[in-house]
């Protein structure tokens, strides 16, 4: 995963990312299983407590092994877990208990791309949007998709599939305004960005997000006080110091991004990305 797009790197550091979920399928095939079981698995599903997601759908399973709803919600709880292989067998099986169903599809999407297949986890979306064209989980993820290939126009037509509610939504947001830069439609973005970072101020986790969807929209200026005001909250995070160095070189204030970058430095000495991006501030400064 590139530090921005465009931004030559020698290897890659990994950002902060999370995997959507659709933790509540809605139509399986069987609902035999206990609904509050199940609700207790998808809440410790949201709170990323996974073995205990596991376990209480392991219980269920038991009982009820022919459950759509069970079977694709254990599937994510071990790719929670990075248990892929183990998980690809529940997702499958869901699949078989209820082929038509969008939730059980999109939870096999999100698996294959937790797992690095993004040509078979973009099927599984597209199955998902044919069975329920307003799917949260799986446009959201389409629109990810489209937007790492460069797509923006693709991209904006799945943020229009979504219920209004969820496109106003701050995540869903985030992802247009990096989908309007892209397009080109810098009026819109800038309109939307403002309503967004008023709701930042006091979020910042909504600061990274912003932050790293502008940086990979090539909006360094305007991604760098947003990365600037998540690292106030967690000035030792490995990757947002990363994050920030770039952005801050690739707007040209170089002496910021050495500041955040030797301190990165002083966590990983031999990390060849923070040596390049150094190079890259030293260039900038003249040294």
């Amino acid at each position: 995963m590139k530090l921005f797009a465009g931004f030559p790197m020698h290897r890659t550091v990994p950002h902060l990312a999370l995997l959507l979920f659709a933790v509540l399928v809605s139509a399986p095939a069987v609902r035999a299983a206990d609904d509050a079981q199940v609700r207790a698995a998808a809440a410790d599903m949201a709170h990323s407590d996974f073995p205990s997601a596991e376990r209480k759908l392991r219980a269920e399973l038991r009982l009820h092994p022919d459950d759509a709803r069970v079977l694709s919600l254990l599937g994510a709880a071990l790719d929670g877990q990075k248990k892929f292989p183990e998980a690809e067998e529940f997702h499958r099986r869901a699949i078989a208990a209820a082929p038509g169903s969008a939730d059980v599809l999109s939870n096999q999407g999100s698996h294959f791309l937790a797992a690095g297949d993004e040509k078979a986890a973009r099927d599984a979306f597209l199955k998902a949007v044919a069975a329920d064209p307003s799917h949260v989980n799986a446009n959201a993820n389409l629109v990810r998709l489209a937007l790492k290939r460069g797509a923006a126009a693709e991209a904006l037509g799945y943020l229009k599939r979504l219920p209004a509610g969820q496109q106003d939504a701050p995540p869903t947001a985030v992802l247009k305004v990096q989908a309007l830069y892209m397009a080109g439609d810098g009026a819109e973005a800038d309109a939307l960005l403002e309503r967004l970072s008023a709701a930042a101020k006091a979020d910042p986790s909504l600061s990274y997000s912003l932050g790293m969807a502008l940086g990979s929209a090539g909006q360094f200026e305007k991604s760098e006080p947003f990365l600037a005001a998540a690292l106030a909250v967690a000035p030792a995070d490995f990757n947002l110091l990363c994050h920030l160095g770039v952005a801050a070189t690739r707007a040209g204030h170089y002496d910021r991004a050495r500041a955040v970058l030797e301190t990165a430095l002083r966590q990983q000495p031999e990390n060849a990305d923070v040596l390049y991006a150094l190079a890259y501030a030293d260039d900038g400064l003249g040294q």
